[in-house]
């Protein structure tokens, strides 16, 4: 963490007062896992003292909605039973006592645009003035809203030692994957970089477990192993490609066929599994939108074409609630990102996506921040 305090400072201060906090790091870095360490410090007694109720937040769940947001609807998505009676005395208090952890302001879109938004209106004080604040977004949003939370930190992910300590923990201290693994990180010192964002490490060390034990459980051939990862885009593409073959054997009753070529998504779909192609092509077309749109939640009813024929481990179910059916989003934003740009690149017609590099370089030379972010993320990627 880097800030102009350390971090027992810090809860000390969130503690003493009603406070608008903006906690930044890139994808992957540990936003979530603060908050949540947060929410069970405060839930344990340690921290935040003068909060009745502390709130947790996925502001990605907001986008699904198609109403205006307010208290109620805040109070409903943090799982709440929500009473009317218990809205208006919480808007009466102003906030008295309550502390909201946002997770994911860069996630809402109407941080953007829409300065009347509940959510802005939170961090600017003028909705419900006497609660505390603590928000995670990219740091791409941070000229956006850094006039409205005095209080900054950086999350800067892992240092060598706690990379040592993750790798030791996970291969179970077992010195031969200990050995293997660090040797692999060390003859590709760009994939080594990658293992200071926390879940990139994860990742990485769910790709080098998989490719041997996934084949080895399902009987296949253990010399058709996929080769580790070479670069940042590789390494989201085996994570996907993986998880796909898992499907098909899981679903198959372990009668999928593979063979020695099998390195690339496009292998595996040229061997054409049962449902494969129609999978990943809705779920890429889904990120590809969404991409566009801002928007890493789905409802179950986008998925409705896919998901009577398998439950893709690409996916997750985020949670229920009273405003919106079973929502579904994919296990990383880098990963949406990397299937939307499959998309681009593997199904748009020529003449369409022509239209649309011209339409992402002149964002990309916009004057606009946050569009030229936007935009510059499909086009590397």
């Amino acid at each position: 963490v880097h800030s102009d305090m350390d971090f027992e400072k810090f809860l000390e201060v969130v503690s003493d007062k009603p406070l608008k906090v903006l906690i930044a790091g890139d994808s992957g870095i540990g936003k979530t896992t603060f908050l949540n360490m947060i929410a069970n410090k405060w839930a344990k007694g340690e921290i935040l003292h003068n909060c009745e109720i502390v709130l947790l937040v996925d502001l990605s769940e907001l986008t699904v909605l198609e109403y205006q947001v307010d208290t109620r609807t805040v109070l409903s998505i943090a799982n709440m039973s929500v009473t009317q009676d218990m809205v208006n005395f919480t808007n009466d208090r102003g906030g008295k006592g309550l502390c909201f952890l946002l997770d994911g302001l860069d996630d809402y879109v109407d941080i953007y645009a829409n300065k009347s938004s509940f959510v802005h209106g939170l961090l600017e004080g003028s909705v419900l003035q006497q609660s505390s604040v603590i928000v995670t977004s990219k740091p791409k949003v941070i000229p956006l809203v850094k006039h409205l939370t005095p209080v900054h930190l950086e999350l800067l992910g892992f240092d060598e030692q706690h990379i040592q300590q993750y790798i030791q923990e996970k291969f179970r201290n077992d010195p031969t994957h200990i050995k293997k693994f660090s040797e692999y990180l060390d003859k590709h010192q760009s994939v080594k970089e990658l293992c200071h964002v926390p879940l990139n490490l994860a990742m990485l060390v769910f790709i080098y477990d998989k490719r041997q034990t996934m084949f080895s459980s399902y009987g296949l051939p253990t010399d058709h192993q996929i080769d580790l990862p070479q670069t940042e885009t590789e390494m989201y593409e085996k994570l996907v490609l993986l998880s796909l073959i898992g499907d098909w054997c899981k679903y198959s009753d372990g009668k999928c066929k593979v063979n020695d070529t099998l390195g690339t998504l496009d292998a595996l779909l040229d061997l054409d599994p049962p449902g494969m192609v129609e999978v990943v092509y809705h779920i890429a077309n889904l990120s590809y939108n969404g991409f566009l749109d801002r928007k890493n939640v789905f409802r179950i009813e986008e998925l409705e074409p896919v998901l009577h024929t398998v439950k893709s481990s690409l996916l997750i179910v985020t949670r229920q609630n009273m405003f919106a059916s079973q929502l579904y989003r994919l296990r990383h934003p880098q990963i949406k990102q990397f299937l939307a740009a499959y998309f681009f690149h593997s199904w748009l017609p020529i003449p369409f996506r022509k239209n649309l590099m011209e339409a992402l370089h002149e964002g990309c030379h916009s004057s606009n921040y946050f569009e030229w972010e936007h935009c510059t993320d499909l086009l590397t990627n």
